[in-house]
């Protein structure tokens, strides 16, 4: 009979703890809910002091606790409530500004982008051809350029001796490759110039050229 009676208040109490684990399973507690991250601004000047807040509720009891990173710039402490300020760097570039929230047992973050102006014009250096090199009538030229800016760039294009010939898009690795073939037109000395447009800064713009010359094919003797 007292074995029976141990047996079942051991089953008792293994029946209670699993009651307990189920109460405080961590997979049942639900993480703050974040609705949005804003900033007064998406554009800013270097050195502005830029508002941001995050929206966010616990589906939980209790409070909810804030806490903000960036990749760049400072905060204006104490950064720890669901707003904060944000001086922008000197530098310009595109810069990350992160908010964390956290309810008693789990946290969230999101992410906000927020880009510094910079009034510096784009770095463009045509990698090929060299200034003086010679082609001739129907031959194709490749010209590769280099170009660089903070904001990063909207647009790359290439003249030929004014003309507008070909237009390159953004590329992550700063290198832009054009090719044209030579025709009567550039006979003599040509103008290849390579112009960048800087991001959201249409009047920002920048430019290399070099000059080339171009032979006509001379006819055949006898003809």
């Amino acid at each position: 009979m007292k074995i029976i009676l141990l047996i079942f208040l051991i089953l008792v109490v293994l029946s209670a703890c699993n009651k307990v684990d189920d109460i405080i399973n961590p997979d049942d507690y639900k993480a703050p809910e974040i609705e949005s991250i804003n900033s007064s601004v998406n554009t800013a000047n270097p050195g502005d002091t830029v508002l941001v807040w995050v929206v966010a509720s616990n589906p939980e009891e209790g409070l909810l606790t804030y806490s903000w990173q960036k990749s760049g710039g400072k905060f204006i402490e104490p950064a720890d409530q669901d707003t904060a300020y944000w001086i922008a760097p000197l530098q310009g570039g595109t810069y990350e500004v992160k908010a964390s929230v956290s309810n008693e047992k789990k946290n969230k973050s999101i992410t906000k982008t927020i880009n510094v102006i910079s009034a510096q014009k784009a770095i463009v250096n045509i990698l090929n051809p060299k200034s003086g090199e010679y082609y001739v009538l129907g031959q194709t030229i490749s010209i590769q350029a280099e170009a660089y800016h903070d904001n990063d760039l909207s647009k790359v294009e290439l003249f030929v001796n004014d003309s507008l010939v070909e237009q390159k898009d953004f590329s992550p690795d700063n290198l832009y490759n054009f090719s044209v073939t030579t025709n009567a037109s550039m006979i003599g000395q040509t103008s290849l110039k390579v112009i960048a447009e800087v991001f959201g800064q249409p009047d920002n713009r920048n430019s290399e050229s070099v000059s080339v010359y171009v032979e006509g094919i001379l006819p055949k003797k006898g003809l």
